[in-house]
């Protein structure tokens, strides 16, 4: 049994006998990643500034070269943001063994680039294949039913001899063709989710097995194998930590209050890209300060559960601080 009680007490325990302050590597860890978010984001912005300002044949070289340095730097902060995250999924790992976590540490991501790169693709390769075999199994059931009427009369003019395709695919055609697909993207959307939740937990401390020193593929076996029949206990352990979740749900509304005030009526009484990015901001300030104070603690709870399911922490172990 997973207790959450018992789990948060010993990843209090662990992390007071850190020699390297566990806020203080997490508040390392939030500011680079933040402070990436937001500089790339500012800096897109002037360089969008600068491409809008050169205009005609004279400026075509500038501006290609601009667009490439936007387009460069957005794939680099894309890419590397993945392995600088896990990389504190290794420091967690070093607690929970009683262990010392440096900032170092959080460089181990890029160190197994190969292996964090394979357990990325793995992982999203199997939600993907879910989502395409839900998708084609949908269709095809959806297609012998009579609710598909409506489509297949829309899509048969495409595929008679002799119709023009570009003349059908109107404004018109494309609003009336959505229409009729709604009912199929929501049943399969519905149907997708229902099928990735068991797998996400199923999946669920892959990162960890990873940075334990796992292979992509074994990392992901390894976390099928030690959370078979914990369904349920993971889900306790997650609801443990609702208000976490919720103040980080909140912290990411803010970062987007500048679309979401608006469309709820709201007139702002700055310009839009003051809002756009006081407010993104505001909300990287409130979720750095949450991952701050709670993130070293939440990540140790699950660190523990992990080694707990593996074996390598006994029952007793965490049981007797309960």
């Amino acid at each position: 049994m997973l207790k959450p009680s018992a789990l948060r007490q010993e990843a209090a325990e662990r992390l007071r006998q850190a020699a390297y302050s566990p806020k203080r590597l997490v508040l390392l860890h939030t500011a680079v990643a933040l402070g990436c978010s937001v500089l790339s984001s500012l800096i897109n912005y002037v360089l969008s500034l600068q491409i809008a300002e050169t205009g005609g044949l004279s400026g075509m070289e500038l501006r290609s070269i601009l667009a490439t340095a936007q387009s460069v730097l957005e794939l680099a902060v894309t890419i590397g943001f993945p392995f600088w995250n896990i990389g504190l999924i290794f420091a967690v790992l070093r607690w929970t063994k009683g262990q010392a976590a440096e900032p170092a540490d959080l460089l181990q991501g890029f160190r197994r680039f190969f292996s964090v790169l394979g357990f990325l693709f793995l992982r999203a390769l199997l939600f993907l294949m879910l989502a395409i075999g839900i998708t084609n199994i949908t269709s095809t059931i959806y297609r012998m039913t009579s609710f598909a009427t409506p489509l297949v009369n829309l899509l048969t003019p495409l595929m008679q001899q002799g119709s023009s395709a570009e003349t059908l695919m109107t404004e018109a055609f494309f609003s009336a063709l959505l229409e009729e697909i709604t009912p199929l993207l929501i049943i399969s959307a519905v149907l997708f989710v229902l099928l990735a939740i068991p797998l996400f937990y199923r999946l669920r401390f892959s990162d960890f097995a990873v940075m334990d020193g796992l292979s992509a593929g074994k990392a992901l076996l390894k976390s099928v194998s030690i959370t078979q029949k914990q369904f349920w206990e993971l889900v306790k352990l997650d609801l443990s930590f609702w208000w976490f979740y919720l103040l980080q749900v909140l912290s990411v509304a803010i970062c987007y209050a500048d679309s979401i005030l608006p469309a709820l009526g709201v007139s702002l009484p700055v310009s839009p890209t003051v809002a756009t990015f006081g407010f993104y901001i505001i909300g990287s300030v409130c979720q750095g300060v949450l991952l701050w104070q709670f993130e070293a603690r939440r990540l140790t709870v699950y660190g523990l559960a992990y080694r707990r399911l593996d074996g390598t922490i006994d029952t007793d172990d965490t049981d007797a601080l309960a």
